[in-house]
């Protein structure tokens, strides 16, 4: 069996046999090298590992938490308030007056009856003119603490829709206004020439 490098060099001659031995104390140098290095590159590893997060990584994962809460919060608790539910209630109601009226060609009259009770009457026409019929097609309360803001038959409480669906007489474009009265939120429904209803 062949000899180790160190073997082979000691049968070289003198000024080979040192060339030799520089080359073989060089390689096993570098591999003492590498060897210190692997070592100490583990070690740091294990003090970073006990040392644990940075201040950096804990700044960036606090900020992400804090988007994400952002985020979430108004998602988790954006349930519409009372006066927006009786917006939208107002607002499916009447719509469903407007294509009731256009289904029958004939007129229709959306009435508020007081401060949180309104009714929807069909109208009948009678020696040239539309009478609104006595009993209501359908009645309607608003939402608990909900209530009309001094809405009344005289300055907007009344919609009358024709067989076309529109709005008359033309020019009235009442507009519904409607209060919280525990937190005086408000908001308005108003009805177009066209008879769209257009929350506000």
């Amino acid at each position: 069996m062949p000899g180790s490098a160190y073997d082979r060099a000691a049968r070289l001659p003198g000024t080979a046999r040192i060339l030799q031995y520089r080359r073989v104390g060089g390689v096993t140098a570098a591999a003492s090298g590498a060897v210190r290095k692997l070592k100490s590159v583990r070690k740091l590893s294990d003090g970073d590992a006990k040392h644990g997060v940075s201040a950096v990584e804990l700044i960036v994962v606090a900020a992400i938490f804090a988007a994400l809460v952002t985020i979430a919060v108004p998602l988790l608790s954006s349930t519409p308030s009372r006066v927006a539910a009786a917006t939208q209630q107002l607002t499916a109601d009447i719509e469903r007056m407007r294509t009731d009226a256009v289904a029958e060609s004939g007129h229709y009259l959306f009435r508020v009856g007081s401060t949180t009770t309104y009714a929807i009457h069909r109208m009948r026409r009678s020696l040239g003119r539309w009478q609104v019929e006595e009993e209501p097609v359908r009645t309607g309360a608003l939402p608990a603490g909900v209530a009309f803001a001094g809405v009344t038959e005289e300055d907007g409480g009344e919609v009358e829709l024709d067989g076309r669906g529109f709005l008359t007489p033309p020019d009235g474009a009442p507009v519904l206004a409607l209060r919280d009265d525990a937190t005086g939120e408000r908001r308005e429904v108003s009805v177009l020439p066209n008879g769209r209803v257009v929350p506000l």
